[in-house]
């Protein structure tokens, strides 16, 4: 078997949430076809979004770098770059469409209701998933109305190989996804008066590596993430290459134990986490880890307190009662504090 099709075998039963123990090899799920998951069940079930492709990223050549020295000094965000374009687009709820980089876009905004001064988190989703999928999964509407935030969820659009799904920037050129990261912050704090103070980043799989792209990348301007299956590797090679950030970011950093990983191995995501868990707190990051042990999914149920880890922390902040209570509700025992 080549290499494509070893690869476009092996994603096949891990494109969408998928149940139980997903594929025993590349042959065999040449054979099978997605089965689209649930919540956990009495018998064990759980879900699960998809696996990443595999590549290397260099550092980011896309927009000016912001001032980091400015940053650092001051009380508050830096004000976002400009939009690519010129003049914003109306944002609504529902599905969008925003030129960015080099790319037309589509991201799906869920509002809370009242949009004016809320938050924003973005929401990337896993390789083959969708933003409505992922969306239903992380329940996004509730999650708007209790945090008062707004959620994008932008569609993946970065072309890895002829067949497959496309992913984001952590693999081949970062500089579309970083634009449309800035774009989406630009648009949306002038329309809704952001309080960007209050700007999070979470994903799954591919989208938990490039959140953990973001967070070495874009620092300046996050208040916390959570990162499921993400992690980052010190020589780079199919996973992003540590960076250290220019502030430090408080991190939630979830994975699966031994069997969170991709094609094989390829891709191992309980080592990459390990790597960006130690290598954040080297740097003076807060870092909850939490390892659930169920492989490459997510724990029914997980959304919720992965969410109220970020609406407990703004940029400047993180409430105290989450550092001085360890393992306090919501969070399960298996979650580890500093």
């Amino acid at each position: 078997m080549n290499l494509k099709r070893a690869i476009g075998a092996s994603l096949t039963c891990a494109i969408v949430w998928v149940v139980a123990s997903g594929c025993s090899s590349a042959e065999d799920s040449a054979q099978a076809s997605p089965t689209e998951g649930r919540d956990e069940t009495p018998s064990g079930h759980t879900e699960r979004t998809a696996i990443p492709s595999a590549g290397a990223n260099s550092a980011p050549t896309g927009a000016a770098p912001a001032p980091v020295a400015a940053t650092l000094a001051s009380a508050s965000p830096p004000e976002p770059r400009a939009y690519s374009f010129g003049t914003c687009p109306v944002l609504a709820e529902g599905e969008n469409a925003i030129q960015s980089g080099a790319l037309g876009r589509t991201i799906s905004i869920v509002l809370p209701p009242n949009p004016e001064g809320a938050g924003l988190v973005f929401g990337w989703h896993g390789l083959g998933d969708s933003p409505a999928n992922f969306s239903a999964r992380m329940d996004a509407k509730q999650k708007a109305i209790d945090g008062n935030v707004i959620v994008v969820i932008p569609k993946a659009a970065t072309e890895i190989m002829g067949g497959l799904p496309p992913t984001w920037g952590f693999i081949g050129s970062a500089d579309n996804d970083l634009a449309l990261f800035d774009d989406v912050l630009a648009c949306a704090s002038k329309q809704w008066s952001l309080d960007r103070s209050r700007v999070y980043t979470t994903g799954f799989s591919a989208g938990g590596l490039w959140s953990t792209y973001l967070v070495m990348h874009r620092s300046e301007y996050l208040a916390a993430a959570t990162i499921f299956s993400g992690g980052a590797s010190d020589e780079g090679g199919f996973a992003p290459q540590f960076a250290k950030p220019a502030r430090a970011v408080p991190v939630l950093a979830v994975s699966g134990g031994d069997g969170d990983m991709f094609m094989n191995g390829i891709l191992q995501f309980q080592q990459l986490t390990d790597n960006l868990v130690t290598r954040l707190k080297e740097g003076g990051s807060f870092v909850i880890a939490c390892n659930h042990g169920q492989g490459h999914s997510v724990p029914s149920g997980a959304s919720k307190w992965a969410f109220q880890f970020l609406y407990a922390n703004k940029w400047d902040q993180t409430d105290i009662s989450l550092r001085a209570t360890p393992n306090a509700p919501p969070f399960p025992s298996y979650c580890k504090w500093p």
